[in-house]
């Protein structure tokens, strides 16, 4: 009787080892996911400068886990208190602990078992930088026969159609995501290997929603009917012009560094005319009647913008108002095009008509829908000159 009480014990021991370790470690399993999740969460909103506490504790809550509801406690922490990235700001830390009830352990004198979990995470440069946003649009990223796109990240396209994307010349990236499907000529290619296109993705959205737009102020009183230009050369100061920018000819017009809001008339290059300009962000916007899109037709002349390294608009070259709905096409390009930045055009169509120069450190295109016309147009994404890499970020899970 001796023998079988001990045994008794140490098989009451086994039993809890197999049914209530078993059941601590699957609660375990599901607060770290929950965990996970919350400090995504928090990191995309503090990247959004937005309420991050907030932010993770409602995804904790719809996965089930409560600040101060049946034992839990939560901690949201910006930096993280310790590990690797305690002291960084970039990153957010969750820790979720709660007492769970035992079974068998009771009789070893466990009633309860505190469980936690922890995870950090924070913000890193997206791999894409080619977003078709059109949800449904057929061709939304289109190549006509001998076009090519080239690019050294990834595409996005929204769009869910059966031919979301229409090659006709070719596409390549270092990845493809499509809701929809495709045809014609798509490839995948990083880092000297193939891949293939990844079809019925969930559609993203717009990457560079949270940009906020610039301040819309008085026209320019030099030129309040805007900037016509056909002869010579002309430098401009950051401001609001109000009927837009035309260069014709042989004219050169030059953009000093700034923000320059283009209310109505659009931009308009033609033949041998220059646009150039280093550190500009140019917002196109307007009236239903006064707007018009951006047209660069200058095939033998120049263009070669870049986008500012820092403040609000890092990053963006190209700006159209958001509240724009317009069918007209933007053309972008020009003769010996360089445009290094982000080309935003969220809810309405791009064309680009002209290859894009190598010097181009990076080059962002998110636009309602994507049309190439031109015998190469190469994207890259050395976003070395951003302090904080590439405008578009995506959330990593850390520790």
């Amino acid at each position: 009787m001796a023998l079988a009480a001990i045994a008794l014990v140490v098989l009451i021991g086994f039993v809890a080892l197999a049914v209530d370790v078993g059941l601590l470690w699957s609660q375990r399993r599901q607060m770290q996911t929950a965990a996970d999740a919350s400090s995504n969460a928090g990191a995309t909103a503090l990247r959004y400068n937005q309420n991050y506490k907030s932010a993770a504790a409602d995804t904790l809550k719809l996965n089930g886990f409560s600040d101060g509801v049946n034992g839990v406690t939560v901690a949201v922490n910006n930096p993280p208190s310790r590990g690797a990235y305690s002291g960084n700001v970039s990153y957010v830390e969750v820790v979720v602990q709660q007492p769970e009830p035992t079974y068998f352990l009771r009789v070893l004198g466990y009633n309860t078992v505190n469980v936690s979990a922890r995870a950090v995470s924070s913000s890193i440069t997206s791999p894409n930088c080619i977003y078709a946003l059109d949800p449904s649009a057929s061709g939304a990223v289109h190549t006509d026969g001998g076009d090519v796109l080239t690019s050294t990240c990834g595409l996005i396209v929204d769009s869910n159609s059966s031919t979301a994307i229409t090659s006709d010349g070719s596409v390549t990236a270092t990845s493809v995501g499509v809701v929809g499907g495709y045809s014609g000529t798509v490839k995948v290619s990083a880092g000297g290997k193939s891949g293939t296109v990844t079809t019925g993705i969930a559609a993203l959205g717009d990457p560079l929603a949270y940009v906020q737009a610039p301040t819309v102020g008085s026209c320019n009183p030099t030129y309040p009917t805007g900037v016509n230009l056909s002869t010579g050369s002309l430098t401009l100061n950051p401001g609001t012009y109000c009927g837009g920018f035309t260069v014709s000819n042989s004219a050169s017009l030059h953009l000093n560094p700034g923000t320059y809001v283009v209310k109505g008339g659009g931009i308009n290059l033609s033949g041998n005319s220059s646009l150039t300009g280093t550190g500009v962000t140019i917002y196109n916007t307007g009236t239903s009647s006064t707007y018009k899109p951006i047209s660069m037709l200058n095939d033998n002349g120049t263009v070669d913008l870049s986008a500012p390294t820092s403040g609000s608009l890092t990053g963006i070259l190209f700006f159209q108002d958001r509240s724009i709905t317009s069918t007209a096409a933007n053309v972008l390009g020009g003769g010996a095009g360089k445009l290094e930045g982000a080309l935003y055009f969220p809810t309405t169509p791009i064309l680009l008509n002209a290859g894009q120069s190598t010097n181009a450190a990076y080059t962002i295109v998110v636009a309602k829908t994507i049309n190439i016309q031109t015998n190469a147009f190469s994207i890259n994404n050395n976003y070395s000159s951003l302090s904080g890499g590439s405008p578009i970020k995506s959330t990593a899970l850390y520790e």
